[in-house]
C-alpha cells in the first residue's frame, strides 16, 4: 500500500489505472484521424495535463515548470508515449 493524496492505494491497482489511462488514451487518439494529427503536431514537446485532480495529471493551482514529477502526470506521459509510437509507425511505413 501506498499513500497519494491522502488515499491508500495498493500498487496493483495503481498499475491498473496506468493501463487503463494508456489504454483508453491509446484507443481514443489513435480511432480519431483529427486527434491523431493534433498530437503529432505537438513535436517532441513535453505534455502536461494540468487539472486539480492530481493522479491523471499535476495541480495547476501550484504549477511551475519544475514543481511536478512525472508520476502525477500520466496523461500526459500517456500522450507522450503514444505520440512517440506513432512516429515509429509512420517512419516504419513512410520512410523519414
Amino acid at each position: 500500500m501506498i499513500k497519494y493524496n491522502a488515499v491508500y492505494y495498493s500498487y496493483n491497482l495503481l498499475i491498473y489505472y496506468m493501463i487503463i489511462c494508456y489504454s483508453v488514451t491509446l484507443l481514443q487518439f489513435t480511432s480519431s484521424n483529427n486527434l491523431r494529427q493534433k498530437l503529432m503536431n505537438t513535436g517532441s514537446d513535453i505534455l502536461v495535463y494540468a487539472a486539480e485532480e492530481k493522479l491523471l495529471g499535476i495541480d495547476y493551482s501550484s504549477y511551475s515548470t519544475t514543481g511536478w514529477v512525472a508520476t502525477e502526470n500520466w496523461l500526459g506521459t500517456a500522450l507522450m508515449n503514444i505520440r512517440e509510437k506513432l512516429v515509429r509507425i509512420y517512419l516504419m511505413y513512410f520512410g523519414r
